[in-house]
C-alpha cells in the first residue's frame, strides 16, 4: 500500500543492446554487438478518479507508473 492505495509491482525481463550511434551511423557509445539481459520493476497504481475526455465520455481509472528501477 502506499498513499492508502494498492500498488502492484510488475517484473520483466528483456534483452538490449547498449549502442548509441552519430548522425553518419558511427557507433558512439557501447557497442551493437552486446546484447544485455535487464530486469524491469514497476510499480503500478490506480488513479482514484476516472478520466473525462473533452466531449464528455468518461474513461475508467487507468494505472499509471509511480515507480519504475532496472537492474
Amino acid at each position: 500500500m502506499v498513499e492508502e492505495e494498492p500498488l502492484v509491482v510488475v517484473q520483466f525481463a528483456c534483452q538490449q543492446l547498449k549502442c548509441t550511434r552519430d548522425k553518419f551511423g558511427n557507433v558512439m557509445d557501447g557497442s551493437p554487438n552486446s546484447i544485455q539481459k535487464v530486469f524491469y520493476f514497476w510499480g503500478l497504481q490506480q488513479e482514484s478518479q476516472p478520466v473525462v475526455l473533452p466531449d464528455g465520455r468518461v474513461l475508467p481509472p487507468r494505472f499509471v507508473i509511480k515507480d519504475m528501477m532496472w537492474q
